[in-house]
């Protein structure tokens, strides 16, 4: 099977929220795509703070999720 470039993960694809909810789904993606780019953006029904805390292993903050990603001569806000 040829590997992936890169994963965009574009949320909403856990049922409650929490910040373990998304820790947990991260984990699959580290254990099936280990050497993977996974670039994750936000769905609608996401919570921020959660996200960046269990997905993305960042501290808490009351601002908005922004991000840029480029990967070669894409980029992707």
């Amino acid at each position: 099977m040829a590997k992936p470039d890169f994963i965009l993960y574009t949320g909403d694809t856990v049922h409650d929220g929490e910040a373990e909810d998304y820790a947990k789904l991260k984990a699959v993606f580290d254990q099936y795509f280990p050497d993977v780019p996974i670039y994750a953006t936000m769905g609608n029904h996401d919570i921020a703070d959660n996200f960046r805390v269990g997905f993305l292993g960042k501290e808490a903050t009351d601002k908005p999720y922004y991000d840029v990603f480029y990967h070669d001569d894409l980029r992707i806000i």
